[in-house]
């Protein structure tokens, strides 16, 4: 769980940071990080050092990974496992295996109606890990469809909203999309979705040796899990890998 001193702006106020892996690929992952919104100013300020070492300043993308600064990264994982050792970051992870979604059955053939299924998901658990959250504010990078991401939020309040004092308060305050190239917190959550794809794609565009597989396996060697190629144990919290296995796959 994140550190009540640096839950938000009031007590229980989070900010999420998201993105999906490549949709060509077996399995896509959609997920981030979640932090205090208090804190995101000083995680800004930890990436800016981190894009300060990259050659022109360039992006912290999964896919701006190459021979000349893949240690930058591997360095930027190891940031990231201190700041979640620390419960100030989170990650969260929800994999999908594309090959066994049945768009036609349950979707109408749309794959635009699935995805934006799983991005509903992935985002409501993040009120369900949180208790006592108040706000959520959800930034998801820019992609093209023709559904607009407000009605995730409508949909999600929905689903969570209270009665309090006569009044109906709705904890999902922010879900927009944002555009990766332009925010390094989206950037962060990019690598960090991106290498653990790498490893249920079977390295998938990242080949043995090369340094996106390098980035890739240290990730795994330092992550808080014995099996990245399986859900995480429900009692974890602040690092949550989660495939899914509900209604819209074929058996």
């Amino acid at each position: 769980m994140l550190s009540n001193s640096l839950a938000g702006v009031g007590l229980g106020d989070y900010s999420c940071f998201t993105d999906e892996t490549d949709l060509t690929a077996r399995y896509m992952t959609i997920g981030g990080i979640t932090c205090g919104t208090a804190f995101v100013p000083e995680l800004f300020s930890i990436l800016t050092r981190y894009q300060a070492r990259m050659p022109f300043h360039g992006r912290l993308q999964w896919k701006d990974i190459t021979k000349r600064n893949h240690q930058i990264f591997e360095d930027l994982i190891d940031e990231f496992f201190y700041l979640n050792g620390e419960q100030l970051v989170d990650f969260h992870a929800l994999v999908v295996d594309m090959w066994k979604f049945d768009h036609m059955t349950y979707n109408e053939g749309d794959k635009e109606v699935s995805f934006d299924k799983m991005l509903f998901q992935s985002l409501l658990a993040i009120h369900k890990r949180y208790p006592g959250c108040t706000k959520i504010r959800c930034f998801h990078g820019n992609r093209d469809s023709p559904y607009p991401i407000a009605n995730l939020r409508e949909m999600l309040n929905s689903k969570t909203f209270a009665l309090k004092f006569g009044r109906i308060f709705v904890p999902y305050v922010v879900v927009k999309n944002l555009e990766v190239k332009r925010s390094l917190p989206m950037q962060f959550a990019d690598l960090l979705i991106g290498a653990l794809g790498a490893h249920w794609n079977r390295r998938k565009g990242a080949t043995a040796g090369s340094p996106k597989d390098l980035v890739a396996q240290h990730f795994k060697r330092e992550c808080p899990v014995d099996n990245l190629l399986e859900s995480t144990p429900r009692a974890m919290k602040n690092f949550v890998v989660w495939e899914f296995k509900g209604k819209g796959l074929r058996a």
